[in-house]
């Protein structure tokens, strides 16, 4: 079964990606069961007349089945508690009956959503597991989708758990044009990214301008004592690593944190993964391998340490120093 997770910007990006679905599920002569909320049921059934397809007659085929997500979920969720043989003949009856139309089925579950926004992360990584144990019997492909908004609130562990129980991951849009929030642009600036491929231009999209708007306050170095444009390449550099072991190696999502120091620059790269992130020695010839060492020559100290749920990377980078005159680099 194909269980994909789908992180969105706002209301717009998912009633896209909702119409997408819906119709890409036509085109291949497919059954569609939206359990959303009334809002999503409502603005996707106007994104899809939009396209020039008819929600009212898919509904009287039987190719679309559309069913309230808080509704659904009380019918086998109990004091927050997801009970699996509830959810097995509620939501695996749905299902079947869907099968049974004989045609192929996709899901799209925004259930998970609605619990933890409420708070109830446990109930939400419950329910995922519980769509998983139900494609074990059941042939369906099933879509989830959380606002990024999630990212900032949660813990990194409860974020790579929930990561983990999808085959699939789908980052927001947003990943494409990171900008700076200008809201404090005085103080320390991170933000979460997922263990996606698209996080590491997206990293660098965002150091980029946190540097820049650093550098139009006369902040990053000291007139005389060093290279602004020298310190933001170097930044640019060690996040860069430092964010691509987080995507290949630790595979979690991971907080990017940026602070001005004394004698520079610090960043750091939390994630929830185990272990300790160690130089490599690797051989000439070897395509990868060479993160932290890029990392320890671009900064003037470095190191790793242990969290309760992962570790921390972190390095400080200073400004190069300022040329004397007459003289040249060798």
């Amino acid at each position: 079964m194909a269980h994909e997770v789908d992180f969105y910007d706002d209301e717009p990006a998912i009633v896209d990606a909702l119409a997408a679905y819906v119709l890409e599920g036509w085109a291949r002569h497919e059954t569609v069961v939206l359990v959303a909320t009334e809002a999503h049921r409502r603005d996707t059934d106007a994104a899809l007349a939009a396209a020039g397809a008819s929600p009212v007659a898919a509904r009287a085929a039987g190719h679309y089945l559309t069913l309230d997500a808080a509704e659904t979920l009380r019918t086998f969720v109990v004091d927050g508690v997801p009970e699996p043989e509830a959810f097995a003949t509620q939501v695996g009856g749905l299902v079947e009956g869907a099968l049974g139309r004989g045609r192929p089925v996709r899901v799209f579950g925004e259930m998970v959503v609605l619990l933890w926004q409420d708070g109830n992360v446990t109930g939400a990584l419950a329910v995922e597991s519980l769509w998983n144990a139900l494609s074990v019997r059941l042939p369906f492909t099933l879509l989830c989708a959380y606002p990024t908004q999630v990212l900032g609130e949660s813990w990194l562990s409860d974020l790579r758990r929930l990561c983990d129980l999808h085959s699939q991951l789908q980052p927001p849009t947003s990943y494409a044009g990171t900008v700076l929030s200008r809201d404090d642009p005085h103080g320390m600036q991170s933000r979460v990214f997922l263990p996606a491929p698209q996080s590491v231009p997206a990293v660098r999209r965002f150091v980029t301008g946190v540097l820049q708007t650093w550098d139009e306050e006369h902040q990053l170095a000291r007139e005389g004592h060093g290279d602004a444009e020298g310190i933001i390449s170097d930044t640019l550099l060690a996040c860069s690593e430092m964010a691509t072991n987080a995507v290949l190696h630790a595979r979690s999502p991971f907080l990017l944190s940026l602070n001005r120091s004394d004698n520079g620059v610090l960043v750091a790269v939390e994630d929830a993964a185990g272990g300790s992130a160690r130089r490599q020695a690797s051989p000439p010839t070897a395509l990868g391998g060479r993160g932290l060492a890029i990392v320890q020559s671009v900064a003037d100290r470095w190191g790793c340490e242990p969290l309760a749920h992962g570790k921390v990377v972190w390095a400080e980078v200073a400004p190069h120093p300022t040329p004397v005159a007459g003289t040249r680099a060798l």
